[in-house]
């Protein structure tokens, strides 16, 4: 799953690289509920998913797609000197969303399923994966099925489940939250890779849950604590 918000731009517009890459069969698309193969370019606001080279990009909220297939000539002495200045040719797909000039609070929401087509038609249909928050402050998804929530908490804050379970934190971290039955267990993280003790609050039908998680320093600065019931 790829969150992005608070993309903001000036004149130029703001666009996120999904996909470069060299062209291996059929890029298929749903577009307006139809599915066809890409040849040349498409730019569209109707595009549900993209599927290229064994993977499937779903998009979950309206995105404006731009796709392009064409042979693009280059050659590798531009990047690296050593080698040699002959042009190579080759056939090169490429997936972007194009957010526009003077964007202001732009975001994006996507999944990325590495499935064979026919499999991947049928996963867009029963996605287990929602998105609770996607904000410059916290980004949250729930995969439904397993019971576990992810969240990027950009600062202090709360997110709610869709079981209606609160997530609540003081502190800017990762989070992971798995319930299994009665049991669950949480696990912490700080992508500054300093040391720092986390206040974590579960609240739900069951009662209220507090406790710290006191996060490493050293080598292992940056590595998840887990604690569970």
């Amino acid at each position: 799953m790829a969150l992005g918000a608070g993309i903001t731009s000036s004149d130029t517009p703001a666009y996120t690289s999904l996909e470069q890459n060299l062209k291996r069969g059929d890029v298929m698309v749903s577009e307006s509920g139809k599915v066809h193969s890409l040849s040349g370019e498409l730019n569209s606001e109707d595009v549900e998913w993209v599927h290229h080279r064994g993977a499937g990009y779903f998009f979950l909220q309206k995105e404006k797609i731009l796709l392009r297939e064409a042979k693009q000539t280059e050659n590798w002495k531009e990047i690296a000197t050593e080698r040699r200045d002959d042009p190579v040719s080759a056939e090169v797909f490429s997936l972007s969303i194009d957010h526009g000039s003077h964007a202001s609070g732009a975001s994006y929401q996507y999944l990325v399923a590495p499935m064979e087509l026919d499999e991947f038609q049928n996963y867009v249909h029963t996605v287990p994966v929602h998105v609770l928050a996607n904000t410059p402050e916290l980004a949250a998804v729930e995969h439904v099925r397993l019971g576990i929530v992810e969240a990027v908490f950009y600062q202090a804050g709360v997110v709610k489940t869709s079981g209606g379970t609160l997530l609540s934190v003081d502190q800017p971290c990762l989070l992971m939250l798995w319930r299994k039955e009665s049991s669950w267990s949480v696990s912490a993280s700080n992508p500054r890779n300093a040391p720092m003790i986390v206040g974590v609050t579960i609240s739900g039908p069951s009662g209220k849950k507090e406790f710290k998680i006191a996060l490493l320093a050293g080598d292992d600065a940056g590595k998840s604590v887990t604690v569970a019931e």
